[in-house]
């Protein structure tokens, strides 16, 4: 006689910080055959979404959490009925296996026909709308169709129509929380100055010259400076954990990336030992995995540091939030000639303004301008640094 045994399923955890989880979409209905490995649902965290593959084979039985909820790392979501073994003695609970797709597949391609991959809500909201599904590209992972891809749609098909309100979910709604608890729990202050670049501009311009597979940015150099100045100003990364100041052993740097769902940041880790051009290939790599909404959270774990640049944008200056649990974010502007006094004489010279907001309860004022004096140094002469060039 065949035995079988109720397994928990539960959230799985896909990072250190990761303390809870949205379910979006459930692949499998209750009495549904699921093979290991195969598509189990759909999960949203703070700072990606990841299809979870069927950790055991067996039965649905039961789902507890239903789509739509938020549930802690480690609650059970889902019950299953699967084979009992020999011992009686229930196996170990595996972690859930992640697809990963390794840029084979477009994420934000459109779906073959007759395969249209679809939130139950996004099929819904077509239907309600009268709404093409064929005709829509997914936002979600390997092109899935959002509630937001199908509100996008409606907006654009309707002419006179006001938009609609979109409610504060999702990850939204993560980054408003995390926004708000920086803002209530950090003794923020900015410091602002602003560095002479014009041989920042030089140094870029002979990169670019002498490598052809990557076009290092402005802030692959900034980086690295700042990967510098970490080094030599430790104190600048010191973090507050249970009322104790905590050194982080890695000098891992963020880079704030706005993503269609909103601000993420993935990280370059060891940046202290990278050169301009290992970190142009790996900033390249983050980014477009960011924009395209397949980053691994692993990607965005355990940084130390930000640096968030808005020059592109056109603004001068700006005051970055701190990334908690981080202490420090440096604000990066664009840059702009200005009329300066060189030996007494008016010149015209490219400037680049940076504002290091930090957490004056881990860092004091003096070691953070010694920090920012030091990144400006570096990158006013950037010589020293290490460009990869042969």
């Amino acid at each position: 006689m065949r035995l079988t045994m109720q397994q928990d399923v539960f959230m799985p955890s896909l990072g250190l910080t990761m303390e809870e989880g949205t379910v979006i979409e459930w692949f499998v209905s209750v009495g549904d055959k699921v093979d290991l490995g195969a598509d189990f649902f759909l999960l949203e965290t703070e700072k990606s979404e990841v299809e979870i593959e069927a950790p055991y084979e067996g039965v649905l039985a039961e789902i507890v959490v239903e789509a739509g909820r938020t549930v802690a790392v480690g609650a059970v979501i889902a019950r299953m009925e699967v084979d009992q073994v020999s011992n009686t003695t229930a196996a170990p609970v595996p972690t859930p296996l992640v697809a990963v797709q390794s840029g084979v597949q477009d994420v934000m391609a459109k779906p073959a026909v007759g395969k249209i991959r679809a939130t139950p809500l996004a099929r819904r909201l077509a239907v309600e709308n009268k709404v093409d599904l064929t005709a829509l590209v997914g936002s979600g992972p390997f092109g899935r169709i959002k509630r937001c891809d199908v509100e996008r749609g409606v907006s654009e098909s309707v002419i006179g129509v006001t938009s609609p309100i979109t409610p504060l979910e999702g990850r939204r709604a993560l980054i408003a929380a995390r926004m708000s608890e920086s803002t209530s729990t950090t003794a923020s202050v900015t410091l602002a100055t602003r560095a002479k670049v014009a041989q920042l501009i030089s140094l870029r311009e002979c990169l670019v010259a002498a490598q052809t597979k990557v076009r290092p940015s402005y802030n692959d150099v900034i980086v690295v400076a700042c990967a510098v100045a970490i080094a030599e100003h430790p104190d600048i990364i010191l973090q507050i954990h249970a009322e104790a100041l905590h050194l982080p052993e890695n000098i891992n740097i963020g880079l704030a990336v706005q993503a269609p769902e909103g601000l993420i940041v993935p990280i370059i880790r060891d940046a202290d030992t990278r050169s301009i051009l290992d970190v142009a290939v790996e900033s390249e790599r983050l980014i477009e995995d960011a924009l395209q909404n397949r980053l691994h959270p692993f990607d965005a774990e355990e940084g130390v540091f930000t640096v968030s640049n808005l020059g592109a944008e056109g603004i001068d200056a700006f005051t970055p939030l701190i990334n908690l649990p981080q202490s420090a974010v440096l604000g990066v502007g664009a840059i702009r000639d200005s009329v300066e006094v060189v030996d007494g004489a008016p010149s015209v010279i490219p400037m680049l303004t940076l504002s290091l907001t930090f957490d004056h309860r881990a860092i004091d004022g003096q070691p953070a301008a010694r920090f920012l004096k030091r990144v400006v140094e570096l990158l006013e002469c950037p010589d020293g640094l290490r460009t990869g060039l042969v």
